[in-house]
């Protein structure tokens, strides 16, 4: 995913990566699930990237605290 890698190629973290990371992964599970063969397959990726979104926008706020 776009942003679970790090410039030298290596694996960022869920606990490290910034809330544009989470939605860049949201948006792309998205983009997945609207091309899904199946429905299961498609509300897995939904469910997934809801999860994302939800995650972004906490790591959002947690961001805006330290940086206001």
């Amino acid at each position: 995913m776009l942003g679970s890698q790090a410039h030298g190629g290596g694996y960022i973290p869920l606990a490290q990566r910034t809330s544009n990371q989470l939605l860049a992964n949201a948006a792309e599970l998205r983009r997945m699930a609207e091309t899904a063969t199946t429905a299961d397959v498609m509300n897995a990726l939904t469910t997934l990237a809801d999860r994302y979104a939800a995650l972004a926008a906490k790591r959002r706020a947690e961001e805006f605290t330290r940086n206001p």
